[in-house]
């Protein structure tokens, strides 16, 4: 499942907490990869000696907003409980996630017009990650996708060629042809019908 986040706002006792934290504690009982962030909380990790001043409370629901987006980025479902009265505080995440989108798209050629955030967007965040890691922090960093064939355990199609099918599909959507990160991309298919797996 791709990363996501949902920020339940609302002002002091209308019931935000208690709401948030049960429908985090539903979809973690699902099993679902979620995490939850409490703006009390975490402003004491942000702030040990808190002051509540103007400034404090604009830096606390930035970082607030900016390790929701993280931890969206790395896949994780997150779920927020802060009052942020301010709309901008809100949009600061989505901000965070489109710029560094926008600067993959831009390194690799792709058109600036394909929305990455929709429906592929986890793909699309592992591209920008490689492209992160590679280009922006210098790493020897590759880009593994396993893909487990013929997979019983789940009704969906699962063989080597429908996988990809698919993959060719998603490149083909987020406007990826051959392009300057695809040498650092390796495809790996894991033959689980077999007594002992094999790859391709």
């Amino acid at each position: 499942m791709s990363g996501w986040a949902v920020w339940f706002v609302g002002l002091p006792g209308s019931g935000k907490s208690s709401i948030s934290k049960r429908a985090y504690e539903y979809l973690r009982d699902k099993g679902m990869n979620v995490v939850y962030l409490q703006m009390d909380e975490r402003r004491k990790k942000y702030f040990p000696d808190p002051k509540y001043t103007p400034e404090e409370r604009r830096k606390a629901y930035e970082l607030f907003a900016l390790e929701g987006a993280d931890l969206a980025a790395k896949g994780h479902g997150v779920i927020l409980d802060g009052t942020a009265a301010k709309v901008e505080m809100r949009h600061l995440s989505r901000k965070k996630i489109d710029k560094a989108l926008a600067e993959t798209q831009q390194f690799l050629r792709c058109n600036p017009k394909i929305n990455w955030v929709a429906g592929l967007y986890q793909f699309a965040n592992r591209i920008a990650h490689l492209y992160f890691f590679r280009e922006k922090c210098g790493l020897d960093l590759w880009l593994v996708h396993i893909y487990f064939c013929n997979d019983q355990t789940h009704n969906i199609k699962t063989s080597k060629e429908e996988f990809e099918g698919a993959m060719l599909l998603a490149k083909k959507l987020l406007g990826l042809g051959e392009h300057r990160l695809n040498k650092y991309i390796l495809n790996l298919f894991v033959y689980t019908d077999r007594t002992f797996p094999t790859f391709g």
